[in-house]
């Protein structure tokens, strides 16, 4: 389990790598101008475009639930992600994260997993703990010690780690933990 996922990361990043591979280095021998031309007849509202990949269930839901979900989904992302780079890094897992790994690829090896809004293993409802709750003495000073991040005693009791995590989220690359979900599939159905 541990060696599939490893194999099919060294295969995504090998494509990476070959995508950006450039031996004439084109950024630089472009013009740094460009000309964007619109037009604006062919524009559609925003209620008839879908560029973000969100469902029709996504965009028709409340925004709150919505956000929860994001939340839900940001948690689990975040989780694949640390999975993912331990085990491309030769790091041992815990028994939790061992766990969590046999469960994503069996999620990952059905049929449904194809789905494009496929959540493999997203929690139906985001953590609810504080970051006083969640974080230790030293993570705190971690965080703490992060370019303009000032955590005081009591935000701590009202900051919610989600919210955290959500904001983590946005360095995460969901696009990869998806590619990774998908090959695992790729290597049953073969």
């Amino acid at each position: 389990m541990r060696d599939k996922l490893s194999r099919q990361m060294e295969d995504l990043l090998l494509n990476y790598e070959r995508a950006n591979e450039d031996p004439f280095v084109l950024s630089k021998a472009l013009d740094s101008k460009v000309e964007v031309t619109i037009d604006v007849d062919s524009l559609t509202p925003v209620s008839n475009r879908n560029s973000s990949g969100l469902s029709l269930v996504d965009m028709e839901m409340h925004p709150e639930k919505f956000l929860e979900k994001e939340r839900s989904r940001a948690e689990a992302n975040f989780i694949k992600a640390r999975i993912t780079y331990k085990v491309y890094s030769d790091l041992p897992l815990s028994k939790l994260e061992t766990k969590y790994l046999a469960a994503w690829t069996a999620a990952a090896q059905k049929v449904g997993a194809l789905l494009s809004h496929a959540d493999l293993l997203v929690p139906e409802h985001p953590s609810s703990l504080s970051l006083a709750e969640a974080l230790s003495p030293e993570d705190f000073y971690m965080l703490n010690s992060l370019s303009r991040v000032s955590v005081a005693g009591p935000e701590r009791e009202k900051i919610a780690v989600n919210d955290l995590v959500m904001e983590l989220g946005l360095f995460v690359d969901a696009e990869t933990v998806r590619k990774v979900e998908l090959a695992l599939l790729e290597d049953v159905l073969k």
